[in-house]
């Protein structure tokens, strides 16, 4: 368990594992490393660096080999055989005599320890392996996950997840771009599919940007908003102000332009506008936005003041699908869930009930908010300002709103459909602004 996990150096990225390592260092799989290679590996274990000084570290090769030969891991011959062998360690152009002593080395290519290692390859539902095995070390510690014979049973729909997964592939981001992605069950909270990095020819990294992350979600947070004024006797019909603020805070629409005029809150929500938005915050109050967001699994910083309205909350992709699932639900909040069950040997060890649930809307403002985003999706064509016409699905219903953040950093797309509710936030790991012509709705 420790060879197939611990640091070894890196190549493209952090080499992790005896097949990292073997694949990187000598071009074979861990399965074939000969005596010498494996020793020189283990050489590397305590410094990654000495990679870069074979010659001054080429001695504790014998001491591993005098010492497996000590403790019966290993023949005389069978040491004697691997010190006389002509180790290469990728990038190095070394001589040997005939003894096996080093008579010369040279860090000839300095890059090839980068070319050689393996590109980063995901696993099948990768991002959602993660969030189990950190859920599952949370609950019961890590060393479990290296029990041979516990069994975890989860919450995933493997169709669910192979669709996930497919959408990534096929999803065409902007250079350096990467996603995350989080599917949950609105009935229950379980989590049907995790996507933590762009699959396919995206910037694979180590990181699970689906459960992980934590981005400005933009405009997606919105439809919160406008359903906590619902709740409080508000009409779609009613209408809010579209013109500047008075005072230091000057948020502008997104366009730049604004109206001077009332407008609806239908036509507020469906255009993104976001000078009605702050007014109508003002007017909802705060506090209780602030109240209602954590209520709904999300975590407002303090003291953010109006800015909150339009967007400037951090959360991952499955904190806005558990925050959405309430419209597509009748009003109930559900913690997510992973995991159902842990057994080991056969015996259950761990039982993870659903959560029983928090309603946080009445029936019927659910249905109106659900209206409300099914709104921004259907209402407008985009040569009308259409923001979530692209999320529209011959057949079903769905209901959603888009999002993005200042210099175009992060794309949310939040949404449900009666089974389903999902968000999928796009950007770059560094916080780069994406091109002007990522965002067209």
């Amino acid at each position: 368990a420790y060879l197939n996990v611990v640091y070894w150096g890196v190549g493209r990225t952090d080499l992790l594992g005896a097949q990292d390592a073997a694949r990187t260092y000598f071009g074979v799989d861990a399965a074939r490393l000969n005596l010498a290679q494996s020793a020189y590996l283990a050489t590397l274990l305590p410094n990654a660096r000495r990679y870069n000084d074979y010659k001054a570290y080429r001695p504790l090769i014998r001491s591993v080999l005098t010492r497996m030969v000590r403790e019966g891991r290993a023949t005389q011959a069978e040491a004697s055989a691997a010190w006389h062998y002509p180790l290469r360690p990728v990038g190095w152009t070394v001589r040997y005599d005939a003894a096996g002593n080093l008579t010369s080395a040279r860090l000839s290519d300095p890059a090839a320890k980068r070319t050689q290692s393996p590109a980063p390859q995901a696993r099948f539902a990768d991002g959602f392996l993660d969030a189990v095995e950190r859920d599952l070390s949370e609950r019961l510690g890590r060393s479990v996950l290296y029990r041979s014979d516990v069994t975890v049973h989860t919450t995933m729909n493997r169709q669910a997840q192979v669709s996930a997964e497919a959408a990534s592939r096929s999803a065409a981001l902007p250079p350096r771009a990467t996603l995350g992605l989080a599917l949950l069950d609105p009935r229950n909270g379980d989590v049907t599919a995790l996507v933590g990095q762009k699959l396919g020819d995206g910037v694979l990294e180590q990181w699970n940007n689906a459960t992980r992350a934590r981005r400005q979600v933009g405009s997606s947070i919105k439809p919160l908003l406008y359903t906590l004024a619902l709740s409080k006797g508000w009409m779609q019909s009613d209408t809010v102000l579209d013109a500047p603020l008075d005072g230091d805070y000057q948020p502008r629409n997104y366009s730049g332009t604004y109206s001077g005029g009332r407008v609806t809150l239908r036509y507020a929500l469906d255009h993104s506008l976001n000078l009605p938005t702050v007014r109508l915050a003002q007017q909802v109050g705060l506090n209780s936005f602030v109240s209602k967001l954590r209520e709904l699994g999300l975590s407002p910083a303090p003291d953010t003041g109006l800015p909150l309205a339009i967007g400037a909350l951090e959360a991952s992709p499955l904190q806005m699908a558990a925050a959405y699932a309430p419209f597509a639900n009748g009003g109930t909040y559900y913690t997510p869930r992973l995991i159902t069950k842990v057994t080991e040997g056969g015996k259950t060890i761990l039982t993870v009930n659903r959560s029983g649930g928090q309603r946080v809307w009445d029936q019927q403002t659910a249905f109106l908010g659900l209206d409300m985003i099914r709104g921004v999706v259907n209402d407008l064509t985009p040569e009308q300002g259409g923001l979530g016409w692209k999320a529209r699905i011959d057949g079903r219903e769905v209901g959603g709103k888009t999002g993005t953040t200042n210099g175009i950093r992060d794309l949310w797309f939040a949404g449900v459909t009666p089974g389903l509710s999902a968000a999928v936030w796009v950007g770059r790991s560094d916080n780069a602004s994406l091109p002007a012509s990522a965002y067209s709705g």
